[in-house]
């Protein structure tokens, strides 16, 4: 098998074409952030898989500043990472996932303030609709009827178990835990992400390495939107649609691989 061009270490494998990162495990545990992120997005109305996920994230993005301080000896002087600490203590979020590394995600402390919503969706112009206090929506439709959910049931629970109307619905989640208060978890763990691909991006600069990742010289708490774009508008994530194919309700657009307990039966999915 000729393997010639292909990457031999993890080095060559993050400078794809440009070369070796100096400081692969750091810039690999970003990715590594990046990914569990959508993992994140991707279960969001799966309650055990996102709680598990969020463990899971918390661990990689605590373990961000441990594989840099091992990679320490790629930099001529770290003095710069002392003053990034020295500005990281002062940020809440950094502060929350450090304090977080000696915890389990459990339940409980997802339970206080997190919710799920139903909401019936109708046409404009019926007579059972009206218009809704906040439209997150502008595509058509209002929904006269709201319905408190148990969050720790998964969306595909409620739309296996619920009534086959002649309207669309809509599953909303929100999901908080009680060491931060008045934050989703999903928009505050993109923001986490912010934090430590600006820590990433001086550490890339510092060993001239600006082609990997640009060095963008912004404060920790920059509020220019988030390093990746994919992480902007977490809404797509947190909401479900669904719709009425042969009679049966679906979701629209749902992502591919979810988990349901067989115990409950099959589920219709689109095809």
């Amino acid at each position: 098998m000729d393997r010639a061009g292909e990457p031999e270490s993890l080095a060559e494998a993050i400078g794809r074409g440009h070369g070796q990162c100096p400081i692969p495990a750091t810039h690999d545990r970003m990715n590594e952030c990046h990914y569990w992120w959508h993992e994140m997005a991707r279960n969001y109305h799966e309650p055990n898989e996102f709680r598990w996920t969020l463990g899971t994230f918390l661990q990689a993005a605590r373990s961000v500043t441990f594989m840099l301080q091992a990679e320490k000896a790629s930099f001529q002087e770290f003095e710069w990472y002392a003053r990034w600490q020295s500005q990281a203590r002062q940020e809440p979020l950094l502060r929350w996932v450090n304090d977080m590394r000696i915890q389990v995600v459990h339940q409980a402390v997802l339970a206080t303030n997190s919710w799920a919503r139903f909401t019936c969706l109708f046409k404009r112009g019926d007579p059972r609709a009206r218009k809704r206090d906040v439209d997150d929506w502008d595509d058509g439709y209002n929904g006269p009827i709201d319905i408190i959910l148990n969050p720790f049931l998964c969306t595909h629970y409620y739309i296996k178990n619920g009534i086959a109307e002649d309207h669309p619905h809509e599953y909303l989640r929100h999901w908080e835990i009680d060491s931060l208060p008045g934050r989703e978890l999903l928009e505050a763990c993109a923001d986490v992400v912010d934090l430590l691909q600006n820590l990433s991006d001086v550490a890339h600069a510092q060993v001239g390495a600006d082609s990997y990742r640009a060095y963008r010289d912004q404060p920790l708490t920059a509020e220019s939107g988030h390093s990746f774009p994919c992480m902007n508008g977490t809404l797509k994530y947190r909401a479900v649609r669904t719709r009425l194919k042969n009679r049966i309700e679906v979701w629209k657009n749902e992502p591919a691989g979810l988990h349901f307990p067989r115990s409950r039966g099959p589920r219709s999915s689109e095809p």
